[in-house]
């Protein structure tokens, strides 16, 4: 995307200007807004009133994180050595006290969570295992080095980046930058942003109407919308159908970033935005789209503004808006302009006549095959309460031919999904260590640690009974969708079981008992693997990269999940048959293994003998033992 400053020119450059364009496509039309929206500029805000500001710069951790082998339970620091003794406790210390001396061998310290253990501790146990008494308290025989304890920088080390710029500030990125001691940041400045709308027939929201005036809803609408994109200053003026005071207006929004017109952008006789822009010295980049609703749709610059010209009827200025002008905006301050969409299928029969593109209303709920999008039937782009009901738009292409009933569809959120799951996730960087507990939102940094995610990575079995964001689950998903694949024969299949659900209950019920854990999860995943190459015309024959390939397609989906804040798990020990027919997995196709998706729970619901697998130190070989230059040593 281009800077503002290479987009600053003279009056005197625009007598080169092509004529505006007529008739684009909706795509076409697009391009040419994100085309003219440039970057602002960045300013320095104070961290407590940073959220929804995009960052500019790297943030790095001032310290190590955390700064202290941190007691992660209540409990007793002990050492391994001590495993099945009695020993007495000889101290205490609480969160944000410090421990009187290192402990030694042959007793215990108990420590509250989040106190900074002694030295020398090896494990912390947890008060419900420690049969604590006046005499002392038992160190169990499993205890294991490492446990429940989070080591000094385990989190992040001193000096690395926590936050890095380009990413938006959410309230958990405000927690981030508060706890490093980021009091100022620098961020990207966003647009301030004017409405105007236009006609004699609407009254101020508010005012009563009279019998043939309407009240003013595209104003507050617009306003709404712009907040919601990120824009921080906006103002809203009313104006009547008159040129002049079009124009008045017009000069009056002169300082804003954005002007936005709602209504008289078509070719009638009270149509007057377009003869007001022309006498403003606005120049046209394209005029009508070939979609519905909102054809009339309108686009121009005027030095470094942006103006848009969106038609009156509710439905085409909230379209106009959604698709055109919210892309600019957050293109302007660096984040992505696409909205959050996915694709479905078709839960009825739709007919689009015409040759334009249709953005119709629709309600998606999720349901045992995915999302089912179900259009809204609204009597036209004036019907506000039909399509309140909304949650998303899908876009259908016109043809003589009906949209059948499970055609795969496209389709944007407006708001969140009916069903399974939380709804769209707002962009957020990520911040998950080993310890996080709930998920992050997706990370739009394209440079973002992909090696912290697999060093990070854990196959936690304690799992929250916390819904997972849908649109996690479906980033995961991508990932492993676009791993290596020779000849991109993609050998792999993934059938996702929901919690709930018939599917989830039968897969559950093939698990051996040493993976009870895993009925926790939110999702259970099916890995199937087509082991033979088939030919029409040859015998088939045996595929010897199939599984490295959904070996590797696995790794995308644990990496994203990982990164995205998830606990994805993959297992073996369930029965095999049963689980292939639980999802009904078909003949040709080996069932692998299974991956529990959900966020990390508390490890105090699982039995001793799990909980121990979780409280074991993750390790690997030196690089040096995997890895060799030249030859093998």
């Amino acid at each position: 995307m281009r800077d503002r400053a290479d987009m600053a020119v003279g009056a005197g450059a625009r007598t080169l200007a092509r004529a505006p364009a007529t008739h684009v496509g909706p795509d076409r039309a697009l391009e040419l807004v994100l085309a003219a929206a440039g970057r602002l500029g960045v300013r320095s805000v104070a961290t407590a009133s940073a959220v929804g500001s995009v960052l500019a710069e790297d943030v790095v951790s001032d310290r190590a994180y955390p700064p202290f082998d941190r007691a992660m339970m209540d409990g007793f620091a002990v050492t391994v050595a001590d495993a099945g003794r009695r020993v007495p406790v000889v101290g205490e210390v609480a969160a944000g006290a410090r421990a009187a001396g290192a402990l030694e061998g042959g007793t215990a310290v108990a420590v509250m969570t989040g106190a900074p253990c002694p030295a020398g501790t090896q494990a912390v146990v947890p008060v419900e295992e420690a049969s604590a008494a006046e005499d002392g308290m038992t160190v169990p025989a499993g205890v294991v080095a490492g446990q429940n304890i989070a080591g000094a920088g385990s989190e992040r080390h001193a000096g690395a980046v926590v936050l890095r710029a380009g990413v938006e500030i959410t309230p958990l990125r405000l927690a981030v930058l508060e706890s490093v001691g980021a009091r100022r940041v620098l961020v990207n400045r966003a647009p301030s942003l004017a409405v105007i709308t236009t006609g004699d027939e609407v009254v101020p929201s508010g005012a009563e109407p009279g019998p043939t005036e309407i009240r003013g809803s595209n104003g507050p609408m617009i306003l709404a919308m712009a907040r919601a994109a990120g824009v921080v200053t906006a103002v809203h003026e009313h104006v009547r159908d008159d040129r002049l005071a079009i124009v008045g207006a017009l000069v009056a929004a002169g300082d804003h970033d954005v002007v936005v017109l709602s209504g008289g952008v078509s070719a009638g006789r009270y149509d007057l935005v377009p003869g007001a822009l022309a006498a403003w010295g606005a120049e046209v980049v394209f005029h009508k789209v070939e979609q519905k609703p909102g054809h009339p749709l309108l686009f121009a610059t005027r030095g470094n503004q942006l103006v848009f010209g969106l038609p009156g009827n509710p439905m085409a200025s909230h379209l106009g808006f959604h698709r055109y002008v919210r892309a600019a905006i957050r293109g302007m301050v660096g984040l992505d302009p696409a909205p959050a969409g996915d694709t479905g299928r078709l839960a009825e029969e739709f007919r689009v006549g015409g040759r334009r593109t249709l953005f119709q209303p629709c309600l998606v709920a999720r349901d045992e095959s995915g999302w089912a999008v179900t259009p809204v039937r609204t009597k036209g782009s004036a019907d506000l309460f039909g399509a309140a009901v909304a949650n998303a738009l899908v876009r259908l292409e016109p043809g003589e031919e009906p949209h059948r009933a499970g055609t795969r569809v496209r389709f944007e959120w407006l708001a969140e999904p009916v069903g399974i799951g939380a709804g769209p996730a707002v962009p957020a960087p990520v911040v998950a260590g080993p310890e996080a507990s709930e998920p992050t939102a997706p990370s739009t940094d394209p440079h973002g640690d992909v090696l912290a995610a697999i060093t990070e990575r854990r196959a936690w079995r304690a799992l929250a009974d916390t819904p997972v964001p849908v649109p996690l689950l479906v980033r995961a998903l991508e990932a492993a969708r676009w791993a290596p694949s020779a000849g991109n024969g993609q050998p792999w299949r993934f059938v996702v079981a929901v919690r709930g659900t018939g599917p989830f209950e039968r897969l559950a019920a093939t698990l051996t008992p040493g993976n009870a854990w895993a009925k926790a999860a939110r999702y259970l995943i099916v890995v199937a693997v087509r082991t033979w190459h088939e030919h029409p015309t040859k015998p088939p024959k045996p595929n010897r990269l199939a599984l490295l390939e959904a070996g590797l397609a696995l790794g995308n989906l644990v990496t994203q999940a990982t990164q995205d804040g998830l606990v994805a798990h993959p297992f073996d020990g369930f029965d095999n048959a049963g689980a292939r027919a639980a999802v009904g997995v078909p003949e040709g196709f080996e069932v692998t293994v299974m991956v529990a998706i959900g966020i990390r729970g508390d490890p105090a619901l699982l039995d001793e003998r799990t909980r121990a697998k979780d409280a074991r130190p993750r390790e690997r070989l030196p690089l040096s033992e995997v890895a060799f230059f030249d030859e093998w040593p």
